[in-house]
């Protein structure tokens, strides 16, 4: 489940990552989920367990600096990683860059399927600190 809270509700261009993010990862999520100002994280993890869901990706915006944050959740009990997002890029950026852009809607053929991934270049799990290793895990088994 990719889903945003606070004030990343009122941000039009983190609400498009997490559009862009939920379509990258279909067919294994809720495309259309709506979120209110009313919504608190506690809400969605108790959701959790009943639909099945084994991961929460939570973007979020801190209200005096404007950084993006994004925490991923094993759910139910956990771990939870912590990530600052620097820089992202939308589709619809990289459409307008492209001479010949494909149009990808949220219904082509290209999500009904998961991606193969081939998730390698991480370290070596048996050399890695035990930091490394959790993240390590956890990106190998979301996809």
């Amino acid at each position: 489940m990719v889903i945003h809270l606070g004030t990343a509700l009122e941000n039009n261009t983190l609400t498009q990552l997490v559009k862009d993010t939920r379509n990258m990862m279909q067919p294994h999520t809720a495309i259309r989920l709506r979120e209110r100002k009313s919504n608190k994280l506690k809400d969605f993890v108790v959701m959790a367990g009943p639909l099945g869901i084994t991961y929460l990706m939570l973007f979020s915006q801190n209200e005096k600096t404007g950084s993006t944050h994004l925490r991923l959740s094993s759910m139910p009990r956990g771990p939870t990683i912590s990530f600052k997002v620097s820089e992202y890029s939308l589709c619809k950026d990289v459409s307008h860059i492209q001479k010949n852009p494909k149009s990808i809607s949220a219904s082509s053929h290209e999500f009904v399927n998961p991606p193969l991934l081939v998730i390698s270049g991480f370290t070596n799990p048996k050399n890695a600190s035990p930091e490394e290793k959790l993240v390590v895990t956890m990106f190998q088994n979301m996809f």
